[in-house]
Order: C-alpha cells, then structure tokens, then sequence
C-alpha cells in the first residue's frame, strides 16, 4: 500500500468512482477510502433506475459494478472510514483508524 497519493477520495459510491477514473485517465495516483459496499444505502436498495444508460439494477449489483471499475483501475482502494483530514505542509493526512495508517494527500500538480 501506498503512503501518498496525488489524490484521496473519500467514499466509494458514483460520484467518487467517476472521479477516480477520471483522475487515473490524467494520470494521477489515487487512493479511494470507503467502506464495505455493504453498509452503503444504495447497496439496500430494491431497484436504481436513475443511472443513464444503466438498465435498472438492484443497489447491491451496482455497487459491484462500481467496485469492479475501481478493483480493476488502479485506484489503490483502503477499506475503513476516513475520521479526520489534517493539514500537513503541502498535503494533507487522512486518518483511517481501520487500516492503522494514515494517508498522505498532495495538493500539487493537480490541474
């Protein structure tokens, strides 16, 4: 695992997946903290139909589907719950007690 990253996303749903992959196509290193899909509220729910160009699946089948494309990039993924962001000179520390380690977080270089 790495210790620092050009970004960290906090949380694992479709706004931070999209945002991972985004960061990769620019080349950018990633660290994505999220919980187990599991516990998401979208993982319970029955039917998503509001994803464009998605056909209606269940929660829990798109949540894989999200996870899939962040196991398959190269998105450094740390399961735990991010409880703190501290600043550090020119990067930020993020504290996730789960994983006993702390993230560090450059703000350079990122357009």
């Amino acid at each position: 695992m790495s210790d620092t990253f050009d970004v960290m996303i906090i949380g694992g749903g479709a706004a931070a997946t999209s945002a991972a992959l985004t960061l990769l196509n620019r080349g950018k290193t990633v660290g994505v903290v999220t919980n187990k899909p599991e516990t998401s509220s979208l993982f319970k729910a029955e039917k998503v139909t509001n994803y464009p160009g998605l056909p209606p699946m269940t929660g829990a089948e798109l949540t894989a589907l999200f996870r899939r494309q962040l196991e398959e990039s190269k998105a450094e993924i740390i399961i735990g719950r991010a409880l703190s962001v501290m600043p550090m000179g020119n990067s930020f520390g993020v504290a996730v007690p789960y994983t006993r380690r702390e993230m560090g977080l450059s703000t350079q270089g990122i357009d």
